[in-house]
């Protein structure tokens, strides 16, 4: 439920996060733990203004939300672990590696 709902946050203007690029790298990666753990359905992959992305819905007739795919590095990747740990408060748990 977590993850779902700073998910949703993250959709809304003017949400939180660093900036729109990390907003969306953020919340690309919760679109994918979401369709893994089967809370969003995975309807189709698509390319929009010359970027990859995701379409994903929360199942059912739920409205299409189409993900664009972000450019992510290893730093960035690690960066968006330590801030969706912080996000929903699990200390450092995730993706932590020295």
């Amino acid at each position: 439920a977590a993850l779902e709902g700073l998910f949703a946050r993250l959709g809304q203007p003017g949400a939180d996060g660093d900036g729109a690029e990390g907003r969306d790298g953020l919340r690309y990666l919760l679109a994918l733990e979401l369709v893994r753990r089967r809370r969003l359905e995975l309807v189709d992959l698509a390319r929009e203004g010359g970027a990859d992305c995701i379409v994903v819905r929360a199942g059912g007739d739920a409205e299409l939300i189409t993900i664009p795919a972000p450019a992510l590095g290893e730093q960035e990747l690690r960066r968006l672990g330590r801030e969706l740990t912080e996000e929903l408060g699990l200390g450092g748990v995730a993706g932590e590696r020295s």
